[in-house]
């Protein structure tokens, strides 16, 4: 995952903030103290509130040298929901629907091989 900022008004390109490998980088549970040469990713669940399911993100971050007259922490947060879509905008149509079509055809042969219902 990369978040990269440009230019509103003048437009010099485009300027990395924070780039994440997040297929392999480590889930933590807590961060006791942050450090500019880690990024983090933290899944956490809020809730249950109104709603009889709790709330899920993904949290991650980093340090990111900006020119703000400061160094910055700077967070991404996904929500399940905003995860879902994003699987399903990538994933969604042709692929999902031949995984679906596989899943089935294996499960069954597998009844039909065990004898399932």
């Amino acid at each position: 995952m990369e978040i990269t900022v440009r230019g509103w008004g003048r437009d010099l390109g485009k300027k990395e903030v924070l780039t994440v490998d997040l297929s392999s980088q480590d889930v933590v549970e807590k961060i006791e103290r942050y450090s500019e040469d880690k990024k983090y990713i933290q899944i956490i669940e809020m809730g249950p509130f109104r709603a009889k399911r709790a709330f899920i993100k993904v949290l991650v971050s980093g340090h990111a040298a900006l020119n703000l007259n400061g160094s910055y922490l700077v967070e991404v947060e996904l929500w399940k929901g905003e995860i879902e879509r994003l699987f399903w905008l990538t994933h969604g149509g042709k692929e999902l629907r031949q995984l679906a079509s596989t899943l089935r055809e294996t499960s069954e042969k597998l009844n039909e091989l065990w004898g399932g219902s």
